[in-house]
């Protein structure tokens, strides 16, 4: 029954997976992780978030270790708005993972929720360091025009366009900072008012767009 709901789950028949595990639960002995977060991922994949932080939270008291539970639970938190939550289960990340470049990014997206720019930046930086990527870099570069650094913006979004040529987003706002730039008379910083910084999604390519990717359940098997 928990592999059918797995396959349900990868085959996007979220209530059908739902109501699987639902008999898993309710039959095995002793609670196990895998099951609550399982069903977790189900719930937050069909937007009921509380009942998802409720599953995932129950999966992490049962297994404190538990990675995939800390990290779908963050993401659920953030998209409630839940920010205390969703920090402390980054943190716990990166404690667990340091090495996962992603943890780090989804931590920096946090902390420019809250305005924290300085140390977000800080965060992207440490996800470029341990694996170069677009993404980091394309917030950092966010992060940078937040703060005023308009020069460092531009590096960042050069950086951005070297790594991916035809990002057509990196590449219309690499032309506007530029044109800013020259219409400032080539100061490194503008007045913020002349540049809006577009809101902070919880992430910004198509994988960490997902609040909960559907592959990564596939491994609890």
């Amino acid at each position: 029954m928990y592999l059918r709901g797995l396959l349900n789950f990868s085959l996007n028949f979220f209530y059908d997976a739902i109501t699987d595990l639902e008999v898993v639960i309710e039959k095995s002995e002793e609670a196990n992780a895998k099951h609550y977060l399982a069903r977790g991922r189900c719930f937050a994949c069909l937007s009921m978030f509380k009942e998802a932080i409720t599953d995932l939270s129950i999966a992490i008291n049962l297994n404190k270790e538990l990675i995939d539970a800390y990290l779908n639970r963050g993401k659920c938190a953030y998209l409630i708005g839940d920010t205390g939550l969703a920090f402390m289960d980054f943190q716990k990340l990166i404690v667990i993972e340091p090495k996962n470049p992603m943890v780090h990014i989804y931590a920096g997206n946090l902390l420019m929720t809250t305005g924290s720019y300085e140390d977000a930046t800080k965060a992207f930086t440490n996800a470029d360091n341990i694996e170069k990527s677009s993404l980091a870099l394309y917030q950092r570069g966010r992060c940078n025009v937040a703060l005023n650094l308009m020069g460092d913006a531009l590096k960042d979004l050069s950086r951005v366009i070297e790594q991916a040529p035809t990002d057509k987003v990196a590449i219309a706002d690499m032309d506007c900072l530029s044109a800013l730039k020259n219409a400032s008379g080539g100061s490194s910083t503008i007045q913020l008012a002349d540049v809006p910084v577009p809101p902070v999604q919880p992430d910004q390519d198509e994988q960490a767009n997902q609040p909960l990717t559907h592959v990564s359940m596939v491994h609890d098997k």
